[in-house]
């Protein structure tokens, strides 16, 4: 079995685009005037890197956020089909700093190709990784997070086959040059 692992950015600030649908207009963030992290700067939600990869029986996608994130949602498209099937995941919190500077989302999608009516969202997904069907090489990918103070969509990055055919208009795309595959 072959796994492809995708790293599709990893946003360092002044090192790539900094990512984003919309942000807060404060860029200072918060300061924790608790007993949990006294002066702590809780920096403003934002995208740091996304990272992919598949298999013959699963996606995998790997979000990590600087500040305070609730979740997001990964929108699939396939964008390089005449016949597209498209999909919606939640992502959830995997794991978060005790000091509120990082989240990391996670999501594994297992693979049901060829059975569309067993796609469960946030759970399976229609698409296959593999070489026979060409599959992954057809798809875009939209991930969206919220803040932790329940804005959804406070940050968006579009990658894949065709990111203008996306309905991601206001998110920031991410190259195919800043992706590195490692089978």
């Amino acid at each position: 079995m072959f796994k492809k692992t995708f790293f599709v950015a990893s946003i360092i600030a002044g090192t790539v685009a900094v990512l984003g649908c919309s942000g807060k207009d404060d860029d200072s963030g918060l300061t924790d005037s608790g007993t949990t992290n006294p002066g702590v700067v809780i920096p403003d939600t934002a995208l740091d890197s996304i990272g992919f990869g598949c298999d013959a029986d699963a996606y995998w996608f790997d979000v990590y956020i600087t500040g305070i994130s609730t979740g997001g949602w990964l929108y699939i498209y396939q964008t390089g089909s005449s016949t597209p099937w498209n999909e919606d995941h939640p992502i959830d919190v995997y794991e978060t700093a005790g000091d509120s500077t990082w989240t990391r989302l996670y999501l594994s999608l297992d693979s049901v190709y060829p059975n569309a009516d067993q796609v469960v969202s946030g759970s399976t997904t229609l698409y296959d990784c593999t070489d026979t069907t060409g599959m992954q090489y057809t798809l875009t990918y939209v991930v969206e997070i919220d803040d932790g103070d329940g804005n959804i969509g406070v940050e968006c990055a579009v990658w894949g086959d065709n990111a203008d055919a996306a309905p991601a208009d206001d998110c920031d795309r991410i190259t195919p040059d800043a992706a590195t595959q490692i089978n």
